[in-house]
């Protein structure tokens, strides 16, 4: 006959003693020294920004400094590869996005991180869409003017971009394998170089945050397109955006802060807490999000883990659209 499972009631001892590890766990002392949070592109960029926007009221609540490092290089590799390695404490985070998450896996052969092996999410931090912006001398004002320039004269348009399997690149990759047009592709260092190879006459075609765009707009040096994903951005009304003008691509960039694998679940949870009441906060969004056409999330690590396989079944979609090959 089967055995059945009795519980007995716990004695005063045993009692007190579970409700100190059951403490222990929701209020752990963390953290006991300075946090660092790597960026995984230069400084000046909207993820640098946005960390070290999110790092200032982070910190006094945390009761420690939080410490914002970038370390730009092979399309975020670096700062992934640093995060993987990071004790599991809580004490070494990283603002990511959807190349060095969703985009990655699929571009590189041998990445030496795994997105989803390495990584425990915390919170989704913002949207934003690319805006697609060309150099002044170039003759369209639209999209398709620019598809049309590309088809008429294949490979005589630059399209610069911070490396293979970039956001820029894949959207170049995915307008070829979608329309025939033919652009040359550019790559350099970072979002900022492929920027100012665009302000110089150097290349004639990339991709960059509207907010980081805004004021070269205005004075006329660069001109706008269209705006990757499925909506306009507050900052520029005047655009639509890619599902607008006819394209199936709704392909937004985003920002999450993860911890290593193994950080203890009370951990993630308070710094989820902590950074979403941050997110909540409307003058917060209005100084430093909305000026950078960052559409603030919120969402607990489930929801934000659940959004992430969404996205890197988007991501190998879209790549392989593209006709991207791993590298």
């Amino acid at each position: 006959m089967r055995a059945s499972h009795v519980v007995r009631p716990l004695g005063a001892a045993a009692a007190a003693l579970l409700a100190v590890q059951v403490q222990a766990q929701a209020d752990p002392a963390y953290p006991t020294r300075p946090v660092r949070l790597l960026i995984p592109a230069a400084t000046g960029s909207p993820a640098g920004l946005v960390g070290r926007a999110i790092s200032e009221p982070l910190g006094p609540v945390l009761g420690q400094p939080v410490v914002v490092e970038e370390r730009p290089g092979a399309n975020g590799t670096l700062a992934m590869v640093a995060l993987a390695g990071a004790a599991p404490d809580g004490h070494v985070l990283c603002l990511a996005n959807n190349s060095t998450i969703s985009m990655n896996p699929f571009v590189y052969k041998n990445l030496p991180y795994d997105p989803e092996r390495d990584f425990a999410p915390i919170i989704n931090t913002g949207f934003v869409n690319g805006v697609i912006l060309v150099h002044p001398s170039v003759p369209a004002k639209t999209m398709r003017e620019l598809i049309d320039l590309a088809k008429a004269s294949p490979g005589k348009l630059n399209w610069a971009t911070w490396g293979v399997g970039s956001f820029a690149h894949l959207t170049m990759e995915w307008t070829q394998s979608n329309t025939g047009a033919a652009f040359l592709h550019v790559p350099y260092k970072t979002p900022g170089h492929a920027l100012q190879a665009v302000l110089a006459g150097e290349a004639h075609v990339t991709q960059n945050n509207p907010g980081i765009t805004l004021a070269q707009i205005k004075a006329g040096k660069l001109k706008p397109l269209v705006l990757a994903g499925h909506k306009r951005s507050a900052i520029l009304p005047g655009i639509p955006s890619f599902v607008e003008d006819g394209y199936e691509l709704d392909f937004a960039g985003w920002n999450g802060v993860f911890a290593p694998v193994r950080t203890p679940g009370a951990i993630v949870r308070r710094l989820n807490a902590e950074i979403g009441r941050i997110l909540a906060d409307s003058g917060f969004v209005a100084r430093f999000l909305t000026p950078l056409g960052i559409d603030p999330v919120r969402n607990t690590p489930e929801e934000f883990a659940a959004f992430l396989k969404s996205d890197r079944q988007t991501a190998a979609k879209v790549i392989k659209l593209a006709g991207i090959q791993p590298q």
